[in-house]
This record gives C-alpha cells, structure tokens and sequence, in this order.
C-alpha cells in the first residue's frame, strides 16, 4: 500500500485520533479490530467556488412552464403577514409585482399612505376565504348592537408591534410611551380594578352618558365577552378611561396613585383607539359608543387633534348607521331604537357644547333628527318590549331629556346667528329675530322652573345621581340664555347688565351644591363654566372685574382642582 501523507483514515478522523499512515494500517483501527479505509479527503480552507446561477427564461420566451408550488410569492412589506396560534409558517398572499395597492389589506389603495408610519400593532392581511379558528366559538351578538361587528377567527392572531408614530397622535398618547397589547384587558390593569372602574362609571356617570343598556351590560360582564369580543373590550377601555377623566380625584386616589392612574389612563386611551381604527369598516353601536366616550375624554386629556379625529369619526358612525333617521333600518328592536336614539343625542349634546364654544357644527338639525329616547330607567326596558317607568318614581333620564331639549334650542340659536355673521342676506329680518330669543328664553326659563324637585339645586346631593345631572342642566341652561343674549345684541341694543343679573342668580343656585356634583360632569362643567365667563368678561367694561365674575373664576378653579388633568403636551 502506498503511503501518501495526505491521505487520512476517516474513522479516526470522526474520534479525532491522529492516524500514522505509515504503518499501513492505523494504530486505533488495528486495536479496534477495524478495516482502516483511508477515503477521508481534507477540504481546501477558503471561500467556495460560489453559488450555481439558474438561468432565466427570457421575457420574449413563448415556452410556458407548468405552475409550481415552490413559485415564490410577493409579500407587503408594509402590512406584515401576521401568523395564527399554532401555526409556523405565513400563509403568502400574492399580490401584483407591478407597484400598487394591496387590496387584501383593510386600507385598501391607501397602502401609499401607510408606508411612513409605524403601527403600535400589525394590520392583518386578510384573505378571500379567512379560516376561522376551531378553538372559538363564534360570538352571538348582544340587542344592543345595531349591526354587530363579524366574530374574530382568532385573538391571538393580533400581535403587537414594539414601534410607534404618527398613528399614536390618533390615539391621545404621548410618542414615548409604550406600545400596548390589546389581545386581553387583563395587559391594561387586572380584572378587580377593570371592576372598579366600571363601578364608579354606573354608579356615578351612567345618567349623564346613557349610552348601553345597563343589565345587558352587567350580563356581558359577567360573562366576559370582553375576551372574545374585540369591539366590546373596546368599549370597556374607553369607559375606564372616561371614568378616570370625569370622576373626582378623591373618588379614585384611595385605588391608585396619581401617576399608576395617568399612565392607566393613556394606555386605556390608545387601546380604545387602536380597536377603534381595526373596526372603521364594520360599525356598530358599541364602536360608536367607544367613540364618544373617547371623544369626550379627549378634550381635556388628549393633544388637540385628537377630538376632531373622534368627533369626525361620530359623525361618520351616525350617517353611516343611520342614527339620523326615525327607524334607521327595519327589524329593529324596541332596545335598539332606544340605544341608538341615547348615542345620537348624546353625540348631538357633545357638538351643540362644542360649537358654543367656536367650533363648526357637525349635526344640523336640517339633516333629520330621531325622536327622543325614552324616559324610563334601564331595569324597565327588555330587548322585546319597551316598558313604562312605576308611577312616582323619577327616572335617571328626566335630567338627560331635558338637556337633550334646551340644546335644540342652542342649535336654533348657534344657525341664527352664524347665518347673521357670514351670511346676513339669508338671515331672518330683525323683527322674526327678536321674536326667536324671546319665546326661546321664555321656553329654556320654564322648563328650568318645571324640573322635578329632584332635580333642583336646593336638594342635590353627592350622594345621588339626580345632583349631578341638576347641576348640568342650570349651567346648560345659562349658557343658552347667554347665547340667545349674544344673538340679540346683534340685531337690537341690549342691556348687558342682564348677563350679570342672570349669571348672578344661577350662581347662587349652583354654589350651594356640593362640589362633586359639579365635577362629576368633568369637561362639560368646565367649558361651560369658562363659557359664562367669557360671556360676563365682554359684557364688562375694560378694567371692571366684579365680584359675579370672580365667583365663577373660583368655580372654575375648583371644580378643576379635584379632577385628574393630564399634562399633554400641545393639549388644547
């Protein structure tokens, strides 16, 4: 057998013993009783030769090749395939390779747009024939919805992304905070204080934003339809949120701490939101009642973009819904009507507030208003059968009807006189004008006498919910007088001492309540209340600040002082 150095014995190559070719025969192999074969080659260190190249067919090719299933496919890199539970590898959607919209993504040719921005959460890429997961049953939709979001094939097909942008503007958080996982509330805060928070929410600010049907609601509660319904958990972040806004600090300090609930409350906020945004293309009773509790909410707890995105977003969700109309669709149950008719006044209410204050108004009364909602408690309302509230027992939503009525009078107003600003040649002559304000102040004077005596200030309470809606109807009340004042300075000369003499009698009705029943309407009360201020400040002459004026300065200072603010940066 020849030697030759470079052959090497491949078993003892494999056990990394050297092997001495010279005796023939390796030691270790010979020992072992082994053949010594000698088939192990040594590798040429450095980099290979490189890769095979395939050729390709060129374009003008007419051969046409049978379809593979290893053809690769084209993936988004923008909207990022996201994987169900249990599975290893995506499910590839082809798309054009030419540049252009993804139409199996929810923003459709909006794909241009999108490529900028950094979700706080992945878009699923959403297939012609979703799949839905074995392991779920679908969702059977509660009486309250008008039209129920689809069931979700998966909750944990929903992964959060660690990133932020732009799209947190949306959402009123600040670009420093962290993302949020929105597949369960427990990632929010634990159930108990989720309990809590709703708690304080029915007991104290159901009656002024009766928004859901109050044991429908407890039902689903109770059972958990947060964990499979995305929609509702939604709603249930937007009212904690709501709840930590409106309610009195010392209401929520002996919870939390200041900090542990700011921080609650932004992350429940862009949760909210980010829900929000993944169900634009399937509205719904409980999205739109997430909307206006956010809406709310972000006025005094959001940057200033963020209540126009959510006022735009409510206006949508009611033409869309047709809240607008009498029967929004045919079928409906008695509750569905009822609900929907509570969302679109209270969103009605939020725009009249709004426009009080210089902002455009969203809901003209000349594109249809629905009927009022009833006045009966939820207890006396089923999904089949509207009931009659018990003879001699005030229901919660005297106080929320009869704002409904004084803010029809303030839209009536608000046309007026904005059609005297920018276009008087389509204004009412001056003598129909002077007759408006005054059969419109007789109108708002007698129905601020003829509340219930529940809902006079000499009797509120912090105790009970009728204080605080007492409070917010007085104070609704005079700045509707206000107003009805200020259109009729424009068409007549008037004495600006009776400001002072309303706002002076209306004080000291409102000053003798207690100071939760106030606060407890949160931003209403203090727009409100700077609202009258201003008013009082233009009726005064330059350099003389009354007592009147300095009282509501006080109260405006106070109410502020028991309520958790934010600081937001470029809130507005």
């Amino acid at each position: 057998m020849s030697v030759d150095k470079a052959i090497t014995c491949d078993k003892c190559r494999a056990r990394k013993v050297r092997c001495n070719p010279e005796l023939g025969a390796c030691r270790n192999c010979t020992r072992r009783g082994e053949q010594c074969t000698f088939e192990y080659t040594p590798k040429k260190p450095g980099r290979p030769r490189g890769p095979v190249v395939r050729k390709k067919p060129r374009r003008g090719s007419c051969s046409v090749s049978p379809p593979s299933s290893a053809t690769p496919t084209v993936v988004s890199p923008v909207l990022p395939l996201v994987l169900d539970s249990g599975t290893t590898e995506p499910t590839p959607v082809d798309i054009p390779l030419s540049p252009g919209p993804v139409f199996e993504s929810i923003f459709g040719s909006a794909r241009q747009t999108l490529e900028a921005l950094e979700f706080d959460y992945m878009l699923p890429i959403r297939t012609q024939q979703p799949t839905p997961e074995p392991d779920l049953e679908p969702h059977v939709p509660n009486t309250a919805e008008l039209n129920p979001t689809r069931p979700l094939q998966s909750l944990e097909q929903y992964s959060p992304a660690t990133t932020i942008a732009d799209l947190v503007a949306a959402s009123g958080a600040s670009p420093t905070s962290k993302a949020v996982d929105i597949r369960r509330i427990e990632n929010f805060a634990s159930w108990d204080e989720i309990g809590f928070f709703l708690s304080l929410h029915m007991k104290h600010q159901h009656m002024l934003v009766p928004l859901v049907h109050r044991p429908s609601f407890a039902q689903d509660v109770l059972h958990r339809r947060d964990e499979e319904d995305e929609a509702f958990r939604g709603l249930l972040l937007s009212m904690v949120a709501y709840t930590i806004a409106q309610c009195p600090i010392s209401w929520l300090l002996g919870r939390m701490g200041r900090r542990e609930l700011e921080s609650l409350l932004e992350r429940c906020q862009r949760g909210s939101r980010i829900i929000q945004i993944r169900h634009q293309t399937q509205p719904s009773l409980i999205v739109m009642a997430s909307t206006i509790l956010d809406w709310i909410t972000s006025q005094s707890a959001a940057p200033a973009e963020v209540p126009a995105n959510l006022m735009a977003d409510v206006r949508r969700l009611i033409y869309t819904l047709g809240l607008n109309r009498e029967t929004p669709r045919e079928g409906l149950t008695p509750l569905e009507l009822d609900i929907g008719r509570r969302l679109f006044w209270e969103a009605y209410a939020i725009d009249k507030t709004n426009a009080l204050n210089g902002h455009p108004i969203q809901l003209l009364d000349m594109d249809g208003t629905p009927p009022l909602p009833l006045e009966v408690d939820d207890e006396h309302l089923s999904p089949h059968a509207a009931g009659e509230q018990p003879e001699g027992r005030l229901s919660y939503m005297a106080g929320f009807l009869a704002i409904c009525r004084l803010f029809k009078v303030l839209s009536a107003c608000l046309v007026r006189h904005r059609t005297l600003l920018n276009d008087p040649e389509s204004a009412l002559p001056p003598d129909a004008q002077r007759m408006f304000v005054d059969s419109s102040l007789d109108y708002v004077r007698a129905l601020r006498a003829d509340m219930p005596s529940a809902l006079q200030p000499d009797n509120a309470s912090a105790d009970t919910v009728l204080g605080t809606q007492a409070a917010n109807v007085y104070i609704t009340a005079l700045c509707i007088e206000l107003a009805l004042l200020d259109l009729r300075a424009k068409v007549a000369v008037d004495d600006d001492g009776s400001r002072h003499e309303i706002a002076q009698a209306v004080f000291q009705q409102l000053d003798g309540m207690p100071l939760e029943c106030l606060a407890s309407n949160g931003e209403s009360m203090r727009g409100k209340v700077f609202r009258v201020i201003l008013a009082l400040l233009n009726a005064t002459p330059e350099g003389a600040l009354g007592d009147g004026l300095w009282n509501w300065w006080n109260m405006y200072s106070r109410v502020q002082f028991i309520q958790l603010l934010p600081d937001v940066n470029g809130g507005g």
